[in-house]
């Protein structure tokens, strides 16, 4: 009984993602298990992918393409923007299309991102 209870313990962390104490990108990604299909696939796919790190970092993508101009011009902070993009990884359902991802940042960040 106590194996069964400490397997299943072990399993709900392992499927806990938290954004509590995350500051950066690669703490988000290292939440997630992701293997890239199709690589070298840049840009604005119709999903965004978290824990995407090799050749590719979607996260990374969206910050500085999204993000890193309205934390320059002092709209949101970069912990805003991080904490942001954590929440949106946790709880939009996957494959998290990108249309909801933005509306999500959006949203919580009280910015426009198209």
């Amino acid at each position: 009984m106590a194996k069964i209870f400490a397997d299943l313990v072990k399993e709900m962390q392992s499927n806990n993602k938290t954004c509590v104490g995350v500051n950066t990108i690669k703490k988000i990604n290292d939440q997630y298990n992701y293997t890239d299909e199709h690589p070298y696939g840049k840009g604005d796919s119709p999903e965004v992918s978290c824990g995407q790190t090799n050749e590719y970092n979607e996260l990374q993508y969206i910050f500085d393409e999204k993000l890193h101009l309205p934390i320059i011009l002092g709209a949101i902070s970069e912990d805003e923007a991080i904490k942001a993009l954590c929440e949106a990884c946790k709880n939009l359902p996957n494959p998290r299309k990108r249309e909801d991802f933005y509306d999500f940042l959006s949203d919580k960040l009280g910015i426009d991102i198209e």
